[in-house]
């Protein structure tokens, strides 16, 4: 082994000797770590993100801190606990808290219940005469409440805490309780205490109230406390435990950790260890159980974040190999470079496990600078991903919460392995022998190379189609849910087919290259351009030349292209979704007015006609309300079929006329179009419009009879409706859940002979204020219930975290990969024009002008750029035909309608390809100009060199 020191110094000279390449290498692995990293740090801030919300519900809910957990223990009839135990014991429970989740407890709350016991009139009391068994009342507790004294308030009696002089107990009864009882202060009871008779000699001492309700002290899990009779600890001691075998019935203890104690860097560690907390107390006192936690809020969390990982590092896997592949140009462009280095090193002796200690350093010295600068650009691009709107649309908005602290090394390890594995291998291929086996394969390339490789690209033909085979047999990927269920996708290579059918369509291509461009060499010999001939037959020849920026340009095209469909398709559906669930833009219910419109204040209070009738309203009253274009009447009834009784079925009555112009609809709903299925119940004043999944279960046709039990204004009528047509997709009827009978509203009110209170659907303006219409309506004496606004509902959708993340790892992992991708084309252009400087130099030495070879070597690339873009787009589009159908986001199953379609993001992939090909055809033109103004003389001295 030699010198350390001589050799560390070996290894910097040879990074710092081409210091643009060293950069790009860094740039690559600062962001291939940085995308991994970026993943569990954004998968971690959604989750938490989504578990606070779920403590506040709890919160909210439960009228107590969110992280409240409860411990209990009810003594058996063969045991016992002392009032002192059960209070030393709240101590042991709040170490063990905080000792196992690493949050404080704040707050703590103890109470001790004797067990139920019996209340009888005191001896010389005379005036209950008509007790049975003579009790007044059965199983009541005595309590002891710890640091309750100042949060009750004494409304008659005295000051909690007062001892007697007359040997009975102060009891303080809750005045509800008090008042259930009859029981005034001062008088005096006995407590029989079941199973040993005893009797306890009781003096009601005070009646209380809570002194802030808002305090957790009063939330639904302490409500029972009201019930019982209060004392203080050394009545308990003195007077109840020596009556009671067991001591005590029943201790319960309250622990609240601080909420601000629980850090989005220490979320994993709470959950974790809240799964210990109740094997640890039950270790510390046999029996004690755990009913009360925020246990199930954090197991949701771990599994949330899990599952949004597993989905993210799917669709990040195609970026990251596209960094991978830059990574491995750059070594091989940098091999390239020092090939002849290293065959001069190799002539004289130097080993291979000297050129690979040497390589193994210089990537290691890459990996001490980038990993650390790429935890860093992880964390940028974890916020950036927070700010994602769509595929490529960002929006400023609240950034999502980072930390470092729960990066996945394994992740991070697994992408180092691989870009040791992208810098190392193509440098020692370029080590495998001396300078005289280097110049010999210059200038006879092995041509063995063609038979792998074509070997290689039918293995990867043959995996697609088997991928793609498996996924159009299970038929779709499944509804992909938000919420937790574990991975998304049970089977990785599914979920890897789009990226694989990508890089295999981009792979053979570039391998076909050289055959493709043939003809094209053919039809060069024709043309009477020498710049023509030149280029295009130099196009043929070094067309093996150009296989890395094809790759390339075609990829990241081919990604594009994919993600704008498939970020079009699902945003498209999700408009689709909310539009059919709601019906048309805005829907509202006519309600019957509240006191504050003129509305009865009773039940049974007569109300105002003029106001309780406003709804009668003209439909055209409805089209002065601001950012309203059109209305119509529609009105939803419980009904039953005569076909079965188990059928959950809705009459949905519309105005035929206006129907059509507000509701949402698409062509593909139904095999006749929505005008001619209106025309038909135009004809027909009782015809009904059923769904087929109807017609099968009933076995029914068009044109048959079916009997309806239609529930309206408190009442119901039966009827025969004609059955004239059936759909299979209609606006806000889902036939799995919920059977839905179309018909005309006109004529269920002229059959019932009312009116009754109905559905208002709207077309509204994208402008329309929703606040500003619930307004308006209510001006016009219309009070709305049970509002659905279509692009209100839209927009809180599109703002759920999840769907940031998705659209945020596409978008970053596209810009991360495409500029490292753009750098990879200049990279391998320019390598190749160095490679070419020497044939460049004779041509102009030889009388040719610079225009001429300028223009001669453009064409050559000019071909590649092309073919490179036009393919690319292609199989972006192909792609995006062939697997955005399979890719589904919805919460479920039967609300998953209408149908996805898919779209083809014609406008981003014309966009992204004329930007790309822009970009490329300027910078490689940059670049020709400057390799043909090198200094000539230079060029033809150094010459291979170069």
């Amino acid at each position: 082994m030699p010198n350390r020191l001589p050799f560390l110094g070996l290894a910097l000279r040879r990074l710092f000797s081409r210091p643009s390449l060293t950069l790009l290498s860094l740039l690559s692995i600062v962001l291939a770590v940085g995308m991994v990293a970026s993943i569990p740090v954004f998968s971690q801030g959604v989750s938490y993100l989504l578990l606070q919300d779920e403590l506040a519900h709890i919160g909210t809910t439960f009228h107590r801190p969110p992280l409240t957990m409860r411990f209990y223990f009810i003594v058996p009839k063969t045991a016992a606990l002392r009032l002192d135990s059960a209070l030393s014991l709240e101590h042991d429970f709040r170490r063990i808290v905080e000792r196992e989740t690493g949050l404080t407890v704040a707050d703590t709350l103890t109470y001790v219940a004797s067990p139920g016991m019996t209340i009888q009139p005191a001896d010389d009391e005379t005036t209950y005469t008509e007790l049975k068994e003579n009790i007044i009342v059965e199983n009541v507790q005595f309590a002891v409440v710890t640091n309750i004294r100042e949060r009750i308030e004494i409304v008659e009696g005295l000051p909690y805490g007062t001892e007697t002089a007359d040997g009975t107990v102060n009891v303080w009864l809750f005045e509800e309780k008090a008042t259930e009882l009859g029981f005034q202060v001062g008088e005096t009871y006995n407590m029989i205490e079941g199973v040993s008779g005893n009797a306890i000699p009781i003096t009601v001492a005070g009646i209380w109230r809570p002194a802030d309700l808002s305090d957790f002290y009063w939330s639904a899990t302490t409500i029972s406390w009201r019930k019982l009779l209060l004392v203080t600890d050394n009545a308990y001691r003195r007077s109840v435990e020596p009556a009671v075998s067991r001591r005590t019935g029943i201790a319960v203890w309250y622990l609240s950790p601080d909420e601000e104690t629980l850090k989005l860097h220490q979320a994993d560690s709470v959950a974790y260890g809240l799964r210990t907390v109740p094997a640890r107390a039950d270790l510390r006192f046999s029996g004690t159980k755990m009913d009360v936690s925020p246990e199930l809020p954090l197991n949701r969390y771990l599994q949330r974040r899990a599952s949004l990982s597993a989905l993210l590092v799917g669709f990040s896997l195609p970026a990251l190999g596209l960094l991978l592949f830059f990574l491995w140009i750059l070594s091989h462009v940098t091999a390239q470079f020092q090939q002849e280095e290293v065959a001069i090193l190799a002539s004289r002796g130097a080993g291979r496990r000297f050129v690979a200690f040497l390589i193994l350093l210089e990537t290691l010295l890459l990996l001490a600078v980038g990993i650390p600068l790429g935890l860093g650009a992880g964390y940028i691009m974890a916020r950036a991903m927070g700010l994602a709107s769509g595929f490529l649309a960002f929006t400023p908005r609240a950034g999502i919460p980072a930390t470092l602290f729960e990066v996945d090394w394994r992740l991070i390890g697994m992408a180092v392995l691989l870009l040791v594995l992208a810098r190392g291998i193509p440098a020692l291929r370029a080590a495998r022998g001396g300078i005289v086996q280097h110049l010999r394969a210059r200038s006879r390339p092995h041509a063995a190379i063609t038979t792998l490789l074509l070997a290689g690209d039918g293995a990867l033909i043959v995996l697609s189609w088997y991928a793609y085979r498996q996924l159009s047999q299970r038929g779709t990927l499944g509804i992909i849910g938000w919420e937790p269920s574990g991975d998304p996708f049970r089977d990785p290579l599914l979920l890897l087919t789009p990226s694989l059918f990508v890089f295999t369509s981009a792979l053979v291509l570039t391998h076909l290259f050289p055959l493709l461009m043939g003809p094209v060499d053919r039809l060069g010999n024709r043309l009477r351009s020498f710049v023509a001939y030149m280029g295009l037959t130099q196009l043929h020849r070094q067309g093996r030349h150009y296989s890395g920026s094809l790759f390339l340009t075609m990829v990241c095209l081919s990604l594009g292209a994919f993600y704008a469909s498939m970020a079009l398709s699902l945003d498209q559906w999700l408009a689709d979704r909310i539009h059919y669930q709601v019906g048309a833009d805005y829907r509202f219910q006519q309600g019957i007015p509240p006191p504050e419109m003129g509305g009865p204040s009773m039940p049974d209070e007569e109300p105002d006609p003029e106001v309780v009738s406003a709804w009668l309203l003209p439909i055209d009253d409805y089209l002065g309300i601001p950012g309203v274009e059109d209305a119509t009447r529609v009105a939803v009834f419980k009904t039953n079929t005569s076909v079965s009784r188990q059928i959950d079925a809705v009459f949905l009555g519309i105005d035929r006329f206006d129907f059509p112009r507000i509701a949402f609809h698409r062509t593909d709903f139904n095999r006749a179009s929505l005008g001619e299925l209106m025309n038909r119940l135009g004809m027909y004043p009782n015809g009904i419009l059923v769904s087929r999944n109807f017609l099968r279960r009933s076995r029914l046709l068009e044109g048959q009879t079916t009997k309806l039990t239609i529930s309206i204004n408190y009442g119901s009528f039966e009827h025969e409706f004609l059955i004239v047509g059936s759909y299979d997709y209609f606006p806000t009827a889902y036939p799995e859940d919920t059977e839905v009978f179309v018909g005309n509203l006109d004529y269920v009110f002229e059959q019932v002979g009312d009116e009754s209170l109905h559905q208002i659907w709207m077309k509204t303006r994208a402008d329309a204020v929703a606040e500003t219409d619930v307004e308006s309506i209510k001006g016009l004496g219309v009070y709305p219930i049970r509002i659905r606004d279509a692009r209100a509902l839209l927009t809180l959708d599109e703002e759920r975290v999840e769907r940031i993340g998705l659209y945020g790892i596409l978008s970053v992992g596209f810009l991360a990969s495409t500029l490292l991708a753009s750098l990879g084309l200049l990279v391998y252009t320019y390598a190749s024009l160095q490679g070419r400087l020497q044939q460049i130099s004779v041509m102009r030495a030889v009388g040719l002008k610079t225009k001429l070879v300028l223009a001669m070597v453009g064409v050559e690339y000019l071909g590649v750029i092309l073919f490179g873009v036009l393919w690319g787009v292609v199989i972006g589009i192909a792609t995006a035909w062939l697997f955005v159908p399979f890719f589904r986001v919805s919460g479920d199953p039967i609300f998953a309608l209408p149908p996805f379609v898919r779209h083809i993001a014609w406008v981003q992939i014309g966009i992204l390809a004329l930007v790309f090909g822009t970009a490329l055809l300027g910078s490689q033109s940059i670049i020709l100009y400057w390799s043909t103004r090198r200094d000539l003389f230079q060029v033809l001295r150094m010459g291979q060199r170069e």
